[in-house]
């Protein structure tokens, strides 16, 4: 214990010494290698201007040490935390401040805390950790809690395993119990690293998951052409057969379950994946224009469909561009023959995929894939982000406050 106390009254002490072991949930980001690329592509610093108001270099967090997000079981709680180190704790008071005019920072000691809508923050020493809460449910955590924190002998810690050349690296073993009693718990391993060239962000991660995996077919890796600016394309292939059993005790007290299995059974002769796309360069556009598309063996199949799909149908819902529509051997429903987006494209690509989407919002684009590993059980998920700065995000507080912790 003298030795761990040594080390952490140290003067070199790292966030790296106060990372908690037997996180389910960890990532680290490499700030020392965001920074120095930063300077030559200034992504960070437009970001969290155009997003927060506030010049990253004014912040008072310490970039030449990572930062680490982690989920971790803390005085009997499993919560979420991030962890940073501070340069200047005066810069990063005066940060809070400009975040939020309102907020009422406290003093006790060394030690000071203030609360945001979902977040509670401490710092102490250079350091500083972050809660975050559910705003309906409240802090599970005291300040004096969260200080404690930074005590050496509060909890165990563990060491940084990531490759230290990686920019961003996480990983995570999810354990999570599902409401609906008709579904298998979610159990997952997942290892990955992200990191930013030329404006494009690239990931990379492996995928260990059994139960939910199984609920979804292989599929040749598809392509589009498409002269909008803005659009959302995302194809999956579900077992439709596997999901309607699941389903089946629910599905039976309704009237229309009858006239669904038919329907269930055409799509899952479908080879090609099931697509839901749109057009838009916002969220209103692209959820008045999304559309549900699969391709059959042959027109008359396509047809005979769109037929199935008619029957399902309440009467009133029935105005032109809410009918299914066949067009050659695709069914696409709605219609919506005002909102038309290029149909996908089967490249005839070896590779299998379970999981596909390309998004583009103007010059920012977003691709991601889930392809089929050589084990049994195993995915390969890789993703492209174009020109993040240019992406129109959501509120940051809006999002936050949409996270399930």
């Amino acid at each position: 214990m003298l030795l761990i106390l040594l080390n952490f009254s140290c003067k070199n002490l790292k966030t790296s010494d106060l990372i908690p072991n037997s996180c389910p949930v960890l990532l680290k980001i490499n700030f020392p290698q965001l920074v120095e690329l930063d300077g030559k592509q200034p992504f960070l610093s437009t970001v969290v201007k155009a997003n927060f108001g506030f010049d990253l270099k004014e912040s008072g967090i310490d970039f030449f040490q990572p930062a680490y997000f982690f989920k971790t079981n803390y005085i009997s709680k499993d919560s979420y935390f991030l962890l940073l180190s501070l340069e200047s704790e005066e810069s990063f008071q005066i940060m809070l401040k400009r975040l939020n005019p309102n907020a009422l920072i406290t003093e006790n000691g060394s030690s000071f805390w203030t609360d945001f809508k979902s977040s509670r923050i401490v710092w102490k020493s250079g350091f500083c950790l972050v809660y975050m809460f559910d705003p309906m449910v409240g802090s599970k955590y005291s300040a004096e809690e969260l200080v404690a924190f930074f005590n050496p002998d509060q909890l165990k810690r563990e060491k940084d395993s990531f490759n230290p050349a990686e920019m961003i690296s996480f990983k995570a073993n999810i354990h999570e119990e599902n409401t609906l009693p008709f579904l298998p718990p979610l159990v997952a391993e997942v290892n990955g690293s992200a990191s930013i060239q030329n404006q494009k962000w690239k990931l990379n991660a492996d995928v260990k998951e059994t139960e939910f995996s199984s609920f979804f077919k292989p599929f040749s890796e598809p392509g589009i052409q498409s002269k909008e600016n803005c659009f959302a394309y995302l194809a999956i292939k579900p077992k439709l057969e596997v999901i309607a059993t699941l389903l089946k005790g629910y599905l039976e007290t309704m009237d229309f379950y009858s006239s669904l299995i038919p329907v269930l059974e055409k799509l899952n002769q479908n080879e090609g994946p099931i697509w839901l796309f749109g057009k838009g360069c916002n969220t209103d556009d692209l959820e008045k224009s999304f559309r549900f598309a699969s391709a059959s063996k042959s027109d008359k199949e396509s047809t005979e469909l769109a037929e199935l799909i008619l029957e399902l149908l309440p009467k009133n819902m029935l105005i032109e561009d809410f009918k299914p529509k066949s067009d050659k051997n695709w069914l696409i429903f709605p219609n919506r023959s005002r909102s038309f987006l290029e149909l996908p494209m089967d490249t005839q690509k070896a590779e299998q995929v379970v999981f596909w989407l390309n998004f583009k919002q103007n010059s920012a684009e977003v691709k991601l894939k889930i392809s089929l590993a050589k084990e049994v059980g195993r995915f390969k998920m890789e993703g492209e982000i174009n020109n993040p700065d240019k992406m129109n995000w959501p509120d940051p507080n809006e999002i936050l406050s949409k996270l399930p912790i």
